[in-house]
């Protein structure tokens, strides 16, 4: 998915259905940071996507919040 319709749709999401990504994000990301660490995962650039889809959840949370 491109990063203008990631963020599109993140936009369209309220602020519950973001707080629940997140937490299956940051799920996701620390499973595969112990995978990374016993040497298992394969693909080692899903552990900087997640982060930065992470960041992006998180700026919108914030976003719709101020606003």
């Amino acid at each position: 998915m491109k990063i203008k319709e990631e963020i599109k749709d993140l936009n369209s999401m309220d602020i519950k259905k973001l707080s629940i990504e997140l937490k299956e994000n940051q799920k996701k990301l620390m499973h595969n940071s112990l995978k990374s660490a016993a040497g298992k995962l394969e693909n080692y650039s899903v552990i900087k996507k997640s982060r930065r889809h992470i960041a992006r959840i998180i700026t919108v949370i914030k976003e719709k919040m101020e606003s």
